[in-house]
């Protein structure tokens, strides 16, 4: 059974679990099974993809959206048990819709490492912002004066 930890916002969890069919024409087949907090709904435009590397290369999990409540379009993904027992890290990304590209988007939301059949998935994929800082100033209509 592979495991996915994902930190993100505090209470986010990842499980894929891996299974054989008793079917022996078929090839094995496992299932990745979702169950994630504090993803956004994206709108009708976009899209969010999970994938797992298996050989450097991603391999699609499935394509799911988020409602306004925040509930899952779907949350149990069929996959080949070979690839998912080979998969080496799992991406998050969001994707375009449609979506005429095969590969993933350049916007990856989380990543983690597979060790053993446990990854931790952080957003530190996008970078570590703790030391970061701007300035801004907010201005309204009525702070310019009348000509």
């Amino acid at each position: 059974m592979k495991r996915l930890s994902v930190i993100l916002f505090m209470s986010t969890l990842i499980l894929a679990s891996c299974g054989d069919d008793d079917d022996d024409d078929d090839p094995a087949s496992g299932s990745v099974s979702l169950n994630i907090n504090g993803l956004e709904d994206l709108g009708s435009n976009f899209a969010y993809e999970g994938w797992i590397i298996v050989d450097a290369s991603p391999v699609s999990t499935g394509v799911f959206s988020v409602s306004s409540t925040g509930a899952l379009s779907q949350t149990s993904f069929d996959l080949d048990a070979d690839q998912l027992a080979a998969a080496t890290a799992f991406v998050l990304s969001i994707e375009p819709v449609p979506d005429s590209d095969p590969s993933p988007a350049a916007t990856k939301l989380l990543r983690g490492e597979f060790s053993g059949n446990t990854a931790n998935v952080t957003t530190e994929i996008v970078g570590d912002f703790s030391d970061a800082s701007g300035v801004f100033f907010l201005r309204t209509p009525t702070d310019e004066s009348s000509r």
